[in-house]
Order: structure tokens, then sequence, then C-alpha cells
């Protein structure tokens, strides 16, 4: 997909945000749509890894920290007024403040990845870790995962944390251009909904959290548009219904897993590569 340019009233490329930035911290849901089983999130009901912090402003490498919650009520949330969220070119990526937006400007994100970081129980160097990485120069920038995660229903993942609630009532799911290998991963495309995520991470759930409606895909080899319809998440996690989950998006995430059990035969997903493009909303 050609990428997008911006306006001519537009003076620079840079991310316009209104207020201070804020950060996602997200923590992961595991196993439902994966071979796993179950919906639990961190630690899930596999008991592998533990939660995952996110820094704040600036991406992967950025500081601070969360101080003001997100606002989903009722009425509240914004409905992006154009279907691209983001396809990482200049127009709506900023490599200095490491924040994406949308041509309207009317949402902001910021970029994430890692892995449960859990040591390799066999004493091996290799640990759980993804990691990103937008080469800004390429012809068609994208957002780029790459690492490895370790046997027995171990994680990794790559995420776009939003600035504020969507509530849309125009778009029917989120699409995007996916491309590249899961080395062996069950890998799962996650919306993490308000619902969901706790409150110490901006969200509104107190206890039993991280159930983010999910749907396992297959990573073709070559870069393919995939849609996933809010219909098809139903029933995967909390809210457990399409309207319910478009009216509290805070997240997109996309989340790598090894199967759960210490089968003999089970190994490690060692060489994770995968492209992940044009990010948006679909109204098929």
């Amino acid at each position: 997909m050609a990428k997008a340019t911006a306006t001519a009233t537009s003076t620079s490329s840079m991310i316009i945000l209104s207020g201070a930035a804020l950060l996602l911290v997200a923590q992961i849901a595991v196993g439902c749509g994966g071979s796993g089983g179950g919906s639990r999130g961190v630690g899930g009901s596999t008991g592998s890894g533990g939660s995952v912090v996110i820094p704040g402003i600036g991406g992967s490498t950025g500081t601070g920290g969360m101080t003001v919650g997100l606002n989903c009520a009722t009425g509240s949330g914004v409905d992006p007024a154009a279907p691209l969220l983001v396809d990482f070119s200049s127009a709506t990526w900023s490599s200095t403040l490491g924040k994406w937006n949308t041509l309207n400007r009317d949402l902001t994100g910021s970029k994430y990845s890692a892995g449960s970081g859990r040591a390799n129980p066999d004493g091996g160097s290799m640990v759980s870790v993804i990691t990103n990485a937008i080469d800004s120069t390429a012809t068609n920038p994208n957002f780029e995962l790459k690492g490895n995660v370790l046997s027995s229903a171990d994680f990794g993942f790559g995420l776009l944390s939003f600035d504020k609630c969507v509530n849309t009532t125009q778009y029917t799911g989120i699409q995007f251009t996916l491309g590249g290998t899961a080395a062996g991963c069950d890998f799962t495309f996650q919306i993490q909904t308000f619902d969901q995520q706790a409150t110490s991470n901006r969200g509104g759930c107190t206890a039993s959290c991280y159930h983010f409606p999910q749907k396992k895909i297959a990573v073709p080899a070559t870069p393919t548009t995939v849609a996933v319809h809010f219909s098809e998440l139903a029933g995967t996690g909390m809210p457990d219904t399409a309207d319910g989950i478009r009216a509290q998006i805070v997240g997109l995430q996309w989340q790598f897993q090894t199967a759960a059990g210490g089968d003999a035969g089970q190994v490690s997903c060692d060489g994770i590569d995968v492209t992940i493009d044009d990010v948006g909303f679909t109204t098929d």
C-alpha cells in the first residue's frame, strides 16, 4: 500500500499532542484462541510468566509513567474520522517522539514490544524476548517484531497503545498487513479493552483482569492484508459482544506464545521475524 503523505496545510509530519503524552502499561493475555487454552492474563491459566511493565513516552526506550486513567465512560471516547491509524510513514509516525498518529490527529499512541524475560530452565543462554524496530528510511517502513520465545507456555508480544479510548460505531473491525514467520509459536491478535485493563494500567479492571478478546492467526510468509472483525472476537474475552468490544478499545496487541505442557517434543520459537503495517479499521 502506498504510504500516506501529509496535507499541504501541514508544516511538519511531527505529531501534535494535546496535553501530556501518556503510555499504556500493558499486561499480556494468554491462551484464549491458542493451544494453551483458557483466557486468563499474565501468569494465566498455565501459570507462566509475570507482569510486563512498559516505560513511558518515547516508545520502547522512553521514560515516564502513568498518572491519568483513560476515559471509556458511556458516550465518551474517539471514533477516528479516517480508518488508517498508522502506516509508519512520516505522516503517521514520529521517530523523534516515538509516537504514531492518525492523519487527522484525532488519535495518537505509542509502540512497544517485550518477552516475559523468563530464563531458559535448562540453563541455556536464551531468554524470551521480542524487540521492535521501524526503519523510517525504508521505502515502505513497517513495525518489525523479532526475537525468541521459550517453550512451556511462555510469550512475547508487540503493542500499539492508544492515548485515548476508542468508541467506534462506523467500523466493523481492525485490519493490518502481516507477513513473516512466527517460528512455530501460536500467533494471536488481541484487542486491549478498558474493562480488562487494570486500573494501575489506566484501565477499569480491579480483579481478574486481562481477558482481552483475541483471534489466532496463521502468519503468511508474504505480507498480506488481514481483517479481524469485532464479531469474530465475540465470546473470546471481555467484553464478550462485538458492540461491547468496539466501544472501549485501548490498544492493539500481537502475541507469540508457545504451547502449554512439557511434552518432550515441545520446542521454543527461535527466529521470530514478523512485520506489521497499514494498521487501521475496516468497514467491510
